[in-house]
């Protein structure tokens, strides 16, 4: 049983509940564009500018954004730590689970800087 929010963070519950949550935003945020694609009958880049000019879809999609980059982390380290390991791969195990995690934690925070220029005109 969870006693305190430190204990939340100290096991895999955070992570589980992080998981859903971030798959939630981006399931609704699927379910907004969708929204839009099907409820427009000329979907231009005009239309499709102005929407995405309003502060409110800005901060949902800078939301939906986060979320899926944090989705892919934790799935990214979970798929690592299982299938990286010493007993299958042997004593070099550490050393690519360590490179593998960099290189991945790397190319995530490249794809959310390079969203953020991009949604925000930077």
């Amino acid at each position: 049983m969870i006693g305190s929010p430190k204990s939340l963070s100290d096991s895999g519950s955070f992570l589980w509940i992080a998981q859903r949550v971030s798959g939630l935003l981006v399931f609704f945020y699927f379910l907004f564009i969708l929204g839009i694609l099907v409820s427009v009958q000329d979907v231009t880049y005009e239309y499709w500018k102005s929407i995405f000019n309003n502060r409110l879809v800005q901060v949902f999609s800078l939301l939906a954004i986060v979320s899926l980059i944090t989705h892919a982390w934790i799935g990214i380290q979970c798929v690592i730590s299982d299938y990286i390991t010493e007993r299958l791969i042997g004593p070099k195990a550490i050393l690519i689970r360590r490179t593998l995690s960099n290189f991945f934690g790397l190319l995530l925070m490249f794809y959310l800087f390079w969203s953020l220029l991009i949604l925000w005109n930077l």
